[in-house]
Order: C-alpha cells, then structure tokens, then sequence
C-alpha cells in the first residue's frame, strides 16, 4: 500500500463511527483501553480493503468511503460477514444477504430488469442473425420470469377455505 492512498481520518471514522467495524478489528472505543485487544491482523485486512487498489479494477474493496457504513453492515450480519470474508462475494453482494429477503427479492429483480431493457437497447447493434444461443437465453429468460410470476400471483391470492 502506498502512503500516498492511506488517509489517516478516515481509518479512524471507520473504527470509531462505525461499531461493527470496530468489532472486527476488536477495537474497544468506549473502554479506557481502546487497543487493549486489538487484532493487528484485521486492521491490515480492513487497511487493505480501504486503500489498497486493485491492479485490474483500479478500485479498493470499500470503493469509496461513503460505502464505510456499508462494510458496516456487512460486517455485523452473520450470513454477509462470512460470504465477504470467504472472498465468495463482493461488498455490494454481501449486503444484499443483509437485508430482509423481500429487499434481496427485489434488487435481484430491479438489476435484471435494468439488464434486460440495456440488452433491448443494443438489440439494434447486433448482426443480421444473431446466434440461436441467444433465442434460447431468451427462452430460459422469459419461462424463469413467467414461474417468479406464477408464485407472486399464488402468494398475492387470498386464501380461500375449502368448502366441504
């Protein structure tokens, strides 16, 4: 990590706005003894995730500092903790495993729409006869949206009781 990267003040916002992050770093701030427990080995981890960029991307883990109170939230749930820290998800994925599954159900669904109306867009640029795995994407696309569909509208249904 270059010194360049590294601001001082915002690693301290991160262990002291932040309690989850504190935690995981096992910094204690309202002891006497903040750092009477601290794990070194986390603050290179959280250091890296911070400032260190990556060599292909350009980007640290966090992104941006606003995204702290993210980490934050990541870190202090079980299920997001353990995806990011496995490496297996990205930030921005371990905190959909954060929120209530309705919330996860509907960034899943608002993403893919997004991608469906930005492939509609650049339709137009494709080749004369595009190629037939891309009518089968198609296919695959629609039967999956019309089964989410299908279970919504058997969730939306009251229940009625069944006459004898």
């Amino acid at each position: 990590m270059e010194e360049e990267t590294f601001r001082f003040s915002n690693f301290m916002d991160a262990i002291s706005k932040y309690s989850h992050i504190a935690e995981f770093v096992q910094v204690e701030m309202k002891s006497d003894r903040p750092l009477e427990r601290i794990n070194m080995q986390r603050i290179r981890q959280l250091l890296t995730w911070m400032f260190e960029k990556n060599p292909e991307t350009h980007r640290t883990v966090l992104g941006e500092v606003r995204n702290l109170g993210v980490l934050n939230k990541v870190l202090g749930h079980p299920r997001s903790r353990e995806a990011f820290l496995s490496q297996s998800y990205s930030l921005e994925q371990a905190i959909l495993l954060s929120d209530e599954p309705h919330l996860v159900f509907q960034a899943a669904v608002e993403e893919s729409r997004r991608r469906l109306r930005e492939a509609e867009n650049n339709f137009r640029l494709l080749e004369e006869s595009p190629p037939a795995q891309y009518r089968d994407m198609l296919r695959e696309i629609n039967s999956l949206a019309y089964e989410l569909y299908e279970k919504f509208q058997s969730l939306s249904q009251p229940i009625r009781r069944i006459e004898e």
